[in-house]
C-alpha cells in the first residue's frame, strides 16, 4: 500500500518489502539527552521541484551518533497535485519496489501508507480503502488518525484531509472519499503533541504524514533514528505551521 503523488501527484503504498520495518533501534542509539538544549531551525528554504511540489533537507537538531543527521521534508499542494493510495491488492498483487510503483503508474513520489499486517503483508494493519476498494475493512481502536484522499464530491469536500478520531466525526467521511487509511496520532487536530508513553523508548528511522494550516501535504522522513516524540516535537517547532500529523512507518 503506497501513498503517491502523480502529475497531478501523490501515492501511499501498503507493501512491506518496500520498507521492511520490523527491527528498531534500542534506547542506546546515541540521541542527545532530552535535558540538553535543542536548537530548532528558524527558517525553511523550500526548493520547488515542480508546480505545487517542494523539497528541503534540514539538519537533525537532536544530533544522533547514527546516520547522517538529516531530516527530509516534502510539501505538496493537493489542489494542484493528485494524492492517492495505491495497493497491489487493487491491481495485480505483484510485489513492487517503490521505484517500480513509480515507473508502472507514472508517480512522482511514493511512500508507505502506514503499517502492514505481519500475518498478511498485502493488508494494512488498520482500516484502508484504496480507490473505492477495501483492503482492510476493520478499524483498529488504537489508530485514531485518518487520512482521506480524492472526495467523491469535490465541490463540498477538500481534496485531502487529515482527521482526528478523538474529536472529529471521522465515520461521516469514510464514504465521502475514494481513498482513506488510519494510523497513530502524533499531533492532534489542534496542533498539540500527542505524547507517546511506551514501556521502552524506541529510536528508529521514520516517515510521517502531516498537513499544515493551509492544508498542504507534508511528508517528513529521517534515516537517523529518532523517537516518535522527538519527531512530533521537531515538526511543531519548525516554521511550517503544522496542523496535525500521523505516523506512517519506522525501522532500522
Amino acid at each position: 500500500m503506497i501513498l503517491s503523488l502523480k502529475k497531478p501527484i501523490f501515492n501511499f503504498m501498503l507493501q512491506a518489502f518496500i520498507f521492511v520495518l520490523i527491527l528498531f533501534w534500542s534506547c542506546s542509539a546515541g540521541i542527545e539527552d532530552a535535558k540538553n538544549k535543542i536548537n530548532f531551525p528558524e527558517k525553511i528554504e523550500w526548493k520547488e521541484l515542480l508546480n505545487g511540489l517542494y523539497y528541503c533537507e534540514i539538519e537533525n537538531p537532536y544530533h544522533s551518533k547514527i546516520g547522517e543527521n538529516r531530516i527530509t521534508l516534502v510539501k505538496a499542494n493537493p489542489e494542484i497535485l493528485n494524492a492517492d493510495i495505491y495497493s497491489n491488492t487493487s491491481f495485480d498483487s505483484i510485489k513492487r519496489t517503490a521505484m517500480v510503483w513509480s515507473e508502472d503508474f507514472d508517480l512522482n513520489l511514493v511512500v508507505n501508507a502506514g503499517m502492514y499486517n505481519l500475518s498478511n503483508k498485502y493488508q494494512a494493519e488498520g482500516f484502508l480503502k484504496c480507490q473505492n476498494k477495501i483492503n482492510n475493512g476493520r478499524f483498529k481502536e488504537s489508530f485514531k488518525m485518518f487520512a482521506f484522499f480524492n472526495p467523491l464530491d469535490r465541490e463540498h469536500y477538500k481534496s485531502f484531509e487529515i482527521m482526528d478520531g478523538e474529536s472529529e466525526p471521522v465515520e461521516d467521511f469514510i464514504d465521502k472519499y475514494q481513498s482513506c487509511f488510519q494510523s497513530i496520532r502524533m499531533i492532534d487536530c489542534n496542533a498539540k503533541q500527542v505524547v507517546w508513553k511506551p514501556r521502552r523508548i524506541i529510536y528508529s528511522s521514520m516517515c510521517v504524514l502531516a498537513n499544515d494550516k493551509n492544508n498542504n501535504i507534508i511528508i517528513a522522513f529521517t534515516r537517523t533514528p529518532l523517537s516518535a516524540n522527538q519527531m512530533s516535537n521537531l515538526l511543531l517547532h519548525l516554521p511550517i505551521n503544522i496542523r496535525s500529523a500521523m505516523y506512517l512507518e519506522g525501522g532500522p
